[in-house]
């Protein structure tokens, strides 16, 4: 019974858990000119996005790896899309061939 009741205690709710996938999400990093400062930021937002993810995993978070890249996809500016764009298709292009060499 103490298992039990120290389990629940000290395990995360769903809720809390729904709540850091929300504020990982709703994470946006901003477009700075000066590069230093801008490749600081990627760094400080990047680090803060994995911990906070590594706590919600540790928490019993079920955030598959997908979703994970799909939410730092969205995080990066406006002028990191045409390259997400290529990277997107490249990967589907070399998905897609693969598929067909293992078909034959």
């Amino acid at each position: 019974m103490w298992d039990q009741v120290k389990s629940d205690a000290t395990t995360e709710s769903t809720l809390y858990l729904l709540d850091v996938e929300d504020e990982v999400a709703s994470m946006k990093l901003g477009d700075t000119k000066d590069l230093k400062t801008h490749l600081a930021e990627h760094e400080e937002h990047f680090q803060l996005m994995v911990t906070m993810v590594q706590q919600s995993h540790c928490n019993g978070s079920a955030l598959s790896n997908s979703h994970y890249q799909t939410i730092i996809m969205h995080s990066l500016p406006g002028s990191y899309w045409p390259a997400l764009q290529d990277n997107t298709a490249a990967e589907r292009a070399s998905a897609a061939s693969g598929a067909q060499v293992v078909a034959k």
